[in-house]
């Protein structure tokens, strides 16, 4: 049977991220912390300010996906309305606090990165109550709060019959997913979650509530689509709806030792992905210390309900130890595997390389020496590791641009890549340096074999980057331009660049890459 144990399983492969050294995160003192607070609770937005020892405060501190991403900040707005952000966002940007009173956006609590969707000095704008879905059939679109996870909105819209791109594990956060970018079981059929979008709601950085469409403020509304932190704060997306019933999918598991005949598989699915773009999948190799096996799995997701459909057929010719696949839905589908992960210390750090067979052997030989260096020297508890391998085909990009493009950069190639999600979660304080330096070890080893075959990539997948990666570099210079010109545009002051430190920036990017 499939474990439950694998729990991770896609959590990471689906998830969302972003970063800025946490140190860099203002060291405000102790009353100009309580000032800002304390001014918030001045405005209309008083009842929403919760501070330690408020349950509300407790409460959303441990809704957090990983236990090392919740941090103690002076006090949380938990904001109800765009009318809520506009107000604080108000109130800290004013010029005698702004100094002493930075600021962090959390919308699902899914990001790996310590510091970016919550802060140690300084207030934390908590859009977790901004969660509503509501289907238009009039206009074929769904309108859903940052705050929303992605299995309510698929229970909210499954009644309808109609389904929106969005995330693979339920309870990965809209917010971050789509500004990202955002892998979905529909990517090969249209592009990147972010293409779905048709409106963004966002407060400016001078807490001025507005639209974005490719109608209004088109220029904001294309970098939005893979602009992450730098711009605005996203408090509703209208993104299209589209027909989804039954859908056929599910896990099939596989001995490790399937891993050369799984990894042809997996490059040649993704070169033919073009021939029934109805089918995706991820193959991941994964172990967790409470169960004991190192094995292989496939999560195979067919938005028809169409059994064994002929585009896995490679994957049919490799026993398996069990499988799930069966007919169902979307919902189930993305609700299948549990997530506790909220008991670990989660890391994620990623990888792209072009297409290629050896490049997937290889990073199982590492992740396989990774795991017995893990076992002689953790020091106790728990721990899981998950390397999820997925196709990266043209095909994101191209069905993608009839709806206007996004500022991802993936347009520019002509060559299917690969993507490696690297997962690690442990209990200890005491391993972090043991799991942080094995797998940053691990993906600068394979990207040094991809190199050596001259099949790397600079392009990396900003929702499932570490802390000190640069995804916005591998959007291609003209895409970092347009993206710095744009938020210099509508937050000439840079609050976004300073004031709110977490999340990969493009003032980061830029100044990285003039140092080079």
């Amino acid at each position: 049977m499939l474990f439950s144990r694998d729990l991770v399983i896609l959590a990471a492969l689906v998830g969302v991220a972003y970063p800025i050294p946490l140190e860099a995160q203002g060291q405000c003192g102790i009353e100009a912390q309580a000032q800002c607070c304390a001014s918030l609770r001045e405005t209309a937005v008083a009842d929403l300010v919760f501070t330690y020892g408020d349950s509300e405060y407790l409460e959303a501190k441990r809704s957090y996906y990983s236990v090392t991403t919740s941090l103690n900040s002076p006090c949380i707005v938990l904001a109800e309305s765009a009318a809520d952000v506009s107000t604080v966002v108000k109130t800290l940007t004013q010029p005698e606090l702004a100094p002493n009173c930075p600021f962090a956006i959390r919308s699902g609590g899914h990001s790996m990165v310590r510091g970016n969707s919550d802060i140690a000095a300084g207030v934390t704008i908590d859009l977790s109550r901004m969660n509503a879905t509501v289907f238009h059939p009039e206009t074929e679109t769904a309108s859903i709060g940052p705050g929303a996870r992605w299995q309510s909105v698929y229970e909210t819209l499954e009644p309808f019959g109609v389904a929106v791109s969005g995330g693979r594990l339920g309870s990965v956060g809209v917010g971050g997913f789509l500004t990202g970018g955002g892998i979905t079981v529909h990517s090969a059929q249209r592009g990147w979650a972010c293409d779905d979008v048709v409106a963004f709601e966002v407060v400016l950085a001078n807490g001025t509530i507005t639209r974005a469409t490719q109608e209004i403020n088109a220029d904001l509304f294309h970098v939005l689509k893979g602009g992450s932190s730098n711009l605005a704060i996203v408090t509703n997306f209208e993104v299209n709806a589209f027909a989804q019933g039954d859908m056929w999918g599910g896990y099939a598991v596989y001995d490790n030792s399937s891993t050369p005949q799984l990894a042809r598989s997996l490059a040649n699915f993704t070169d033919n992905i073009e021939q029934d773009p109805r089918a995706l999948l991820v193959t991941f190799w994964t172990y967790d210390s409470r169960v004991g096996v190192n094995n292989a799995q496939n999560a195979l997701y067919y938005t028809a309900p169409d059994e064994y459909p002929s585009a896995y057929g490679d994957f049919y010719a490799i026993p398996n130890v069990s499988s799930t696949a069966r007919t169902t839905d979307l919902l189930r589908i993305v609700t299948e595997l549990p997530d506790y992960t909220a008991l670990f210390r989660v890391h994620f750090i990623t990888l792209t390389f072009y297409n290629d067979a050896r490049i997937v052997e290889y990073g199982v030989r590492l992740y396989n020496d990774l795991l017995e260096n893990i076992k002689s020297n953790v020091s106790g508890g728990d721990w899981v590791i998950i390397a999820g391998f997925q196709p990266l085909p043209t095909l994101f990009a191209t069905s993608g641009l009839s709806k206007g493009g996004n500022i991802l950069g993936l347009e520019r190639e002509e060559d299917n890549q690969i993507v490696l999600l690297l997962e690690a979660f442990w209990q200890h304080v005491a391993d972090d340096d043991l799991f942080y330096g094995l797998a940053n070890s691990l993906i600068q080893d394979l990207d040094d074999y991809a190199r050596s075959l001259g099949l790397n990539s600079e392009w990396l997948y900003l929702n499932y980057a570490g802390r000190y990666q640069d995804p916005l570099r591998g959007y291609g210079p003209e895409n970092m331009q347009r993206l710095q010109q744009v938020a210099s545009l509508y937050d000439p002051t840079g609050v976004f660049q300073t004031q709110v430190p977490g999340g990969f920036k493009i003032s980061a990017a830029i100044a990285s890459g003039e140092t080079r």
